[in-house]
């Protein structure tokens, strides 16, 4: 597969990278969850596989948030709100006027929101793995507490970007991958230059800062049609967003946890349940 050339869309003082693979009928955005690099991700065979079944029915657009990837550095931490601009400015580069949103983690945060703003751009969400907030609560109890978090904040200073925390890091989010050294290899030299040390810290304290946001409150996707591929840890968060928002449906898929294993080309085709 060639690999796309970059492109860049204005989003007010910040370019925004992005590329663009396919011409079929039914745009689908993907928004990272955390941090990646549009041009490493072409060096793991089993997600270029993954993005090459997409290409078949759809066009893809793959975008690296503001202060990460090939996208502009910031000194500000982002919101929610800019980081929906920011998205939005990239569909109308390309012009797409509706869009499949598909993202993992803590995007699903973002795209939920973005689907409550818009939801005449929104065609449907594909949610991996989502969270709903990020810090502990009385009805969310499987979130990170804050002394969890104060504790991540303190690694992520004194540790980004090492090899050995990228691969704990690994180890914690895929653990059914730790015997793939191809893979490992791939994930360090995919994150490494994803965002620097300093840039990583300040996102984590913006987590911290914004860590009550809630994104079941407003009642967001009402009109839109939503998928969640989640493994059984995140179950209780499928449940929990999908009565928060009244008439979405939710379905769970069979499927090994994050980071790549959905790829797996003799696996990857996930069931539903």
């Amino acid at each position: 597969m060639e690999i796309p050339d970059v492109r860049y869309a204005r989003s007010g003082d910040v370019a925004i990278a992005y590329e663009v693979v396919g011409d079929g009928p039914i745009d689908i955005v993907f928004a990272r969850g955390f941090a990646g690099e549009l041009l490493s991700m072409w060096e793991y065979p089993y997600l270029v596989w993954f993005i090459e079944q997409l290409e078949t029915f759809s066009r893809v657009i793959m975008l690296d948030k503001r202060g990460t990837g090939l996208s502009d550095r910031v000194r500000v931490v982002p919101t929610l709100e800019t980081r929906m601009d920011d998205l939005r400015a990239v569909m109308d580069a390309v012009e797409s006027e509706r869009a499949l949103l598909w993202t993992a983690q803590e995007g699903a945060r973002l795209a939920t929101l973005f689907a409550a703003t818009y939801p005449e751009r929104t065609a449907g969400l594909f949610l991996f793995d989502p969270t709903a907030r990020g810090r502990r609560a009385p009805d969310y109890p499987w979130a990170p507490s804050d002394d969890e978090w104060r504790a991540l904040l303190a690694d992520v200073r004194d540790r980004w970007g090492t090899t050995e925390f990228l691969l704990s890091l690994l180890d914690e989010w895929a653990p059914t991958m730790r015997e793939d050294e191809q893979f490992r290899a791939w994930f360090v030299s995919h994150m490494r230059p994803a965002v620097s040390r300093a840039s990583s810290r300040h996102r984590g304290r913006r987590r911290r800062r914004r860590l009550p946001c809630d994104v079941r409150r407003p009642r967001a996707c009402d009109r839109v049609r939503a998928r969640n591929r989640c493994g059984a840890r995140r179950d209780r968060t499928r449940r929990s967003c999908g009565r928060a928002h009244g008439g979405v449906r939710s379905r769970r898929w069979k499927g090994r946890r994050h980071c790549g294993q959905h790829l797996r080309a003799d696996r990857g085709r996930g069931e539903r349940r």
